[in-house]
């Protein structure tokens, strides 16, 4: 089965990536900090899965779907879990999250997971 999660490199995201990790599963793992991601990679490839990484912010539309894109050419996708996501709220001492953070959130959580 070949796999993509975004999100890839904490959390739920980690999480799945070890659900799906075996030795018939190639997983294209996405998540933006290098060093999680790696060791989410290493731990899935000790558990057989031919794991293929893409250090990207899924708020890069153009360079997510480009991913992707050479991903499916290599490994038909089978399932994608578009688990990418950040939650904020109001700074200490603030009443509102602010224009900025909410468009990033949007920008994140919505538009990341539309191709």
């Amino acid at each position: 089965m070949n796999v993509v999660i975004t999100g890839a490199s904490s959390g739920l995201g980690r999480a799945l990536d070890r659900r799906y990790a075996n030795p018939s599963a190639v997983l294209g793992l996405i998540g933006r900090d290098a060093g999680r991601l790696k060791t989410t990679a290493t731990a899935c490839e000790a558990l057989g899965a031919h794991v293929v990484c893409g250090q990207i912010n899924v708020a890069d539309a153009e360079t997510v779907s480009a991913w992707i894109e050479s991903f499916e050419v290599r490994y038909p996708i089978d399932v994608i879990v578009a688990n990418a996501g950040i939650s904020r709220g109001p700074d200490p001492g603030t009443r509102r999250e602010g224009f900025a953070s909410v468009a990033q959130q949007i920008n994140i959580n919505l538009l990341g997971v539309v191709d």
